[in-house]
């Protein structure tokens, strides 16, 4: 497995992700073209906004990914917020988010973040296998 930065060609994989996951219901009932171009349309706004998004690719595959927002704070360091960490079911189990995770924290003292939070909803899978507190 590797990481590296998201590019629009990771598009579709993205996509695939987002309807495998099936959380957003926004696109849920949309065509795979349809949710990839909005996908392809957010990694341009990642991208330009300073935001972070890094995939996880196994054999050639993009199997996760995730999003890291950064935060100017009054004493010149950052807060990093991570907005999203997905990983395909077909993936998930063989440490892609750990790795993920990972990045983020090196990304973040490149960033010289000196905070890093996220949200998850107590109604999640996530949440009851408490993936964040595991990964610190």
């Amino acid at each position: 497995m590797h990481l590296r930065q998201a590019t629009t060609n990771d598009s579709q994989a993205i996509a695939e992700i987002l309807l495998d996951v099936g959380w957003f219901e926004v696109f849920n009932t949309k065509p795979l073209a349809e949710v990839t171009a909005a996908v392809e349309h957010y990694i341009q706004d990642c991208a330009q906004s300073g935001s972070t998004l890094l995939v996880a690719v196994i054999q050639g595959n993009v199997v996760g990914f995730a999003v890291v927002d950064w935060r100017p704070t009054i004493d010149f360091g950052c807060e990093g917020y991570l907005s999203q960490l997905y990983v395909h079911g077909n993936a998930r189990g063989q440490g892609v988010g750990q790795k993920l995770i990972e990045a983020v924290k090196n990304e973040s003292q490149k960033h010289n973040c000196h905070k890093l939070m996220t949200y998850i909803s107590r109604t999640r899978p996530t949440y009851d296998r408490q993936f964040y507190p595991k990964t610190g």
